[in-house]
């Protein structure tokens, strides 16, 4: 659905976004991964028709976007990091004022915007005014004004920023949903989101692609072999002597010992959980649980999209 060639992007003699190659196909969600200052926002507002581009081209199916800047952002559903509201508005009056601006007829208007309060679960509060809404209902308000046109890309910056963790769930479920019908491309900097809503991720770093791809085809590229966690029940010892007679494994660690629950983290070369299970049971120990560690990941996308200036504000690139 959209292909974007060579994106480049200054601001004055800064250049924000460099060479840009990738492309999203329709109904994918797709996370651009990186820290503040990253590139990020200005990536989604160029793609939104909110910012024009240095050089580069973007195509949505074979039509290029600076062509006809207008039809493009009536396709476009764009929800900055900081929602702008109207405080003294009423979701419905809200919503109403946003889809007149954006085309919606009076005859569709109503049923749209129950549609999109609908969707995002915020029905109940049609009449609340803005200004008395929380943070979580603030920022589903947000994601309901993208859809009230119903466009075909949508366009979240940073959407689950200060949410608390049950927000943050059901935000996910909410963006996993809209892909049925929009294609979506969200940011973060958190790893953890990311990996669990997005189809595919790219890894931002000063404002160029530093990885691409599925969570398995960056896990693969990123560590070498297989990381395990085990968390099992028997004597250290006998633990300690079976994990050393395994020669499938080329490492193993004790992480922590608690009475005979014993925690220890092994590195093979090859996939070994299912066999390694069936080898643990016939030893006779009590397995309490087998997981690939998440902090191996985390700690290379660090890492990878870490700059020379960490703390650098990306609005203030703007």
């Amino acid at each position: 659905m959209i292909r974007v060639d060579g994106l480049v992007k200054y601001y004055g003699s800064h250049r924000a976004v460099s060479n840009l190659n990738f492309s999203v196909e329709a109904n994918q969600v797709v996370g651009l991964l990186g820290l503040n200052g990253a590139g990020k926002t200005t990536i989604l507002r160029i793609l939104a028709g909110d910012l024009e581009a240095s050089a580069g081209s973007i195509y949505v199916g074979d039509q290029a976007i600076n062509k006809d800047p207008i039809a493009h952002r009536k396709q476009v559903g764009f929800l900055p990091e900081r929602v702008p509201l109207y405080p003294q508005m009423t979701v419905r009056e809200y919503l109403e004022f946003l889809g007149r601006l954006r085309g919606v007829t009076a005859a569709e208007l109503g049923a749209r915007v129950l549609s999109c309060c609908e969707r995002v679960g915020i029905r109940d509060h049609l009449d609340t005014q803005l200004g008395a809404l929380s943070h979580g209902y603030g920022k589903r308000l947000g994601i309901a004004s993208t859809l009230v046109h119903n466009p075909k890309l949508i366009i979240l910056d940073e959407p689950i920023s200060g949410l608390d963790p049950k927000q943050i769930i059901g935000m996910r479920a909410l963006v996993q949903d809209l892909s049925r019908d929009h294609t979506v491309i969200l940011s973060s900097h958190i790893l953890r989101e990311i990996s669990r809503t997005c189809d595919q991720i790219l890894v931002i770093r000063e404002g160029e692609i530093a990885a691409a791809g599925t969570e398995d085809e960056l896990s693969k590229r990123f560590t070498s072999g297989q990381r395990l966690r085990l968390t099992l029940r028997g004597e250290e010892s006998l633990v300690r002597d079976f994990l050393s007679s395994r020669p499938e494994l080329s490492s193993f660690e004790i992480l922590e010992v608690e009475g005979e629950t014993l925690t220890a983290e092994l590195e093979s070369e090859d996939d070994i959980a299912e066999e390694l299970v069936v080898e643990i049971v016939k030893a006779g120990f009590g397995l309490r649980a087998l997981q690939s560690p998440s902090d191996a990941l985390e700690a290379t996308f660090m890492e990878l999209t870490a700059g020379p200036d960490e703390n650098h504000d990306e609005e203030a690139e703007l």
